[in-house]
């Protein structure tokens, strides 16, 4: 069985250490492990040809979106930033999407990143707030296994939870 990939999305150099947090959940804990790939595209190798925009191809060869928004926007690529197309994408794609903001207040956000926010609101989706990447663990890995059991009708048993619960806590 080939692994779900799962494209984390965020302003790299922002949530550098929230990506890489969320990457080394899915690859050490039980469950997510087994079935999960995280797929961060400054991992990824680069395109054996050329691309405008090569996150998107990066993106459209995964089946799950995370994004993750705190107070950047991101440069520029065209009118929007590369992390706002990437959402975009991850819509047009229909791709199962899983949104978390970083603080808990949107004064300091900058007004493109209101707009990304927006955005995703209008088009039904609700999200969580974190503080840190302690915090963000335990949220990411209970959105995981939902969207696994949801959309893949994959579980995590009783013993791959409490594992993986240990694991964080650890």
């Amino acid at each position: 069985m080939s692994h779900i990939r799962i494209f984390i999305s965020s302003v790299q150099k922002e949530l550098e250490l929230e990506r890489a947090s969320v990457a080394g959940l899915i690859s050490t804990d039980p469950f997510l492990l087994q079935h999960c790939e995280p797929v961060l595209f400054e991992k990824e190798p680069p395109p054996s040809r050329p691309s405008k925009q090569p996150y998107l191809d990066a993106l459209s060869r995964c089946a799950v979106y995370v994004l993750m928004v705190a107070n950047e926007y991101g440069q520029p690529d065209g009118e929007i930033s590369a992390t706002h197309h990437e959402y975009r994408q991850a819509q047009k794609l229909k791709l199962p999407t899983i949104i978390f903001l970083k603080g808990a207040k949107d004064d300091s956000r900058s007004p493109e990143v209101r707009a990304l926010i927006a955005e995703t609101k209008k088009d039904g989706y609700t999200y969580k707030r974190f503080h840190d990447r302690e915090d963000l663990k335990p949220l990411m890995l209970q959105a995981l296994q939902r969207i696994l059991a949801g959309e893949f009708s994959i579980q995590a048993t009783a013993a791959e939870i409490s594992e993986g619960g240990h694991l964080i806590e650890a």
